[in-house]
Formats: structure tokens, sequence, C-alpha cells
């Protein structure tokens, strides 16, 4: 029963708008009569439902993202208490399959309901709709090395950083990158993904805008990178 009204809310969303759907379709083949069979309300007509509703699928998509998220913000603001909106990201997924976004929270507060391996899968699922998304890439890595997959993690991360990335930063990645390979003892890996993070901290110190805050942390890690770096090299003379 609690599942049913889980799902309640969205459902009734998606049958209003099938129901303008159907009703937009009906219209349209009525106007066939007032036309001729080359007229253009009879092209119109012609519209398949199908059709339509692969024009509105994007748009029911939003709406329960809109909804979802004005949900997440108004009645529960962190992502560790809202397995109720999972429905919601489902729906949208299946209307949209190719928002990155909806995977990406959804896997999330799956995996934070106590779901790992449903995260997994759905995170998979959206790779597939996304093969170019290396934000899922590295969502799938970041469950991976949460579960000790270590490996697998490692193989996930490195793809993602040849990907477009919009969600996570490069440097998230390239912290995974090192905590994945220092797991399965790549240590030239690690040193590797050190050296380039490296070089990302010291170009984000440049800039004059970053807050008090952050600029301290980014000190503090690139002052340990650096001391791995070199306790590395000199390991690596011995």
């Amino acid at each position: 029963m609690r599942r049913l009204r889980r799902w309640a809310l969205p459902l009734a969303l998606v049958v209003a708008l099938l129901a303008a759907g159907t009703l937009t379709q009906a219209s349209l083949r009525s106007s066939r009569s007032g036309a001729g069979e080359d007229g253009e309300a009879g092209g119109l007509a012609r519209v398949d439902f199908l059709d339509f509703l692969g024009g509105v699928r994007q748009f029911v998509a939003y709406s329960l993202w809109v909804r979802g998220d004005r949900i997440h913000h108004g009645y529960y603001g962190t992502i560790t208490k809202e397995a109720e909106l999972i429905p919601y990201y489902e729906l949208i997924t299946l209307f949209d399959p190719h928002s990155v976004d909806a995977y990406y929270v959804a896997a999330e507060t799956i995996y934070m309901s106590g779901q790992p391996e449903e995260a997994i899968r759905f995170t998979l699922q959206g790779i597939e709709n996304n093969p170019d998304s290396g934000d899922l890439h590295a969502s799938l890595a970041d469950l991976y090395i949460r579960e000790g997959r270590y490996e697998e993690a490692r193989q996930e991360y490195l793809k993602a950083l040849g990907l477009e990335l919009r969600l996570v930063d490069e440097d998230f990645v390239m912290e995974g990158v090192i905590a994945a390979s220092k797991a399965t003892g790549d240590a030239e890996g690690a040193a590797e993904a050190g050296r380039r993070l490296l070089g990302l901290y010291r170009m984000r110190l440049a800039d004059p805008s970053i807050d008090d805050a952050l600029r301290a942390w980014l000190i503090r890690r690139v002052n340990d990178l650096a001391e791995e770096l070199t306790a590395s090299g000199e390991a690596d003379r011995r």
C-alpha cells in the first residue's frame, strides 16, 4: 500500500498528460473532414499518437523533475532521506532516457536507501542510454569504490576522464583514481593521477575569486599531494 502511495502523484501527472495527448490526437483526426486529402489539416491528422507522445516525453520528464525538486527542497533537503522520490526519478528516465541528472541523483538516492546493487544496476542502465556521459561513469565508479570493487571503480573513473563532465569536476574523478589505484596496489597509477591532480589544484589556487575556506583546503591538499609524490619518488629510487 505504501508503494502505491509513493507512485500516486507521479502517475496522476502522467495520466493527465496522456489524456491531454489523447484529446489532441482526437482533435487532429476530426480535422480531417475539414480539409482535402492533400490539405494541411489532413496532413496533420495523420500524426500518430505515438509520434505525439514522443514529442511530449521530455515535457513529462521535466514536469516530474520540477515536482521532485520542489519536494526535495520543501520537505527533505537531504538525499539521504528521499527514498519516496525514487519513483519520480524512475518515471523521468522512462520518459526521457537521456536525463543524465535523473540517473545521477536516483543512483545516490537508491544507494542511500540501502539498495547498492539496485543503484549500480540503475546507473548501468543510464550508461547504456548515455554512453558518452562522464558523469554517469564517475557515478558508477563512486558506487563501486564504496562497495570495495576497486579495480572496477578505477576503470570507470578512467573512462570518465575521457568524456564530458558536467555534474562532477575533474578533480573529483582524479581523487577517485588515486583512491582506487592505491586500493589495488597500483602505486604508479596513483602517482600519475596525483601529479595531474596537483596541477589542477595549483591552477585553482591561482583563481582570486575562490573563498578562504576552499583556498585553505586546497593548500592543505596540495601540500599532502606533494609530500606523497616526494615519498613515492624516494621509494622508487630505493
